[in-house]
């Protein structure tokens, strides 16, 4: 839900009315640059990040499962070029590179669904 500081409505973003659906939403941020909003659903659900655009259109759902399990949460840089997304089991922070889903001339998601890919990172100091 997008409330004013009056405290009407903006929008709302039912989950259940998605297709596929976002039952279990556990973490949110939106794209500082692009406007998207990114939802993570977690392993109870679909375990996937679910791309809506700033007004709340539904433009794409990834698959998480090749990263983790039990997405919990999900942050963006300030430049919306890495997505980070925790998940509960293991402990993990998962970076990826990201780039938001392509719209084409009549405004419509293509096909190509957001691109995220996995980030390396060093192993921590023992």
């Amino acid at each position: 839900v997008q409330i004013r500081q009056d405290g009407t409505t903006v929008r709302r973003l039912i989950g259940y009315m998605q297709s596929p659906q976002l039952m279990e939403p556990q973490g949110i941020t939106q794209d500082p640059v692009h406007g998207t909003i990114l939802v993570v659903d977690d392993a109870d659900a679909s375990d996937s990040l679910f791309e809506f655009s700033a007004d709340g259109v539904l433009r794409s759902v990834t698959s998480l499962e090749f990263a983790g399990n039990d997405a919990e949460g999900v942050s963006i840089n300030a430049e919306g070029t890495q997505l980070y997304v925790a998940f509960d089991e293991g402990g993990v922070i998962a970076g990826f590179d990201y780039a938001p889903t392509e719209i084409g001339a009549m405004g419509e998601p293509l096909p190509s669904a957001c691109m995220i890919s996995s980030l390396e990172f060093a192993e921590p100091p023992v």
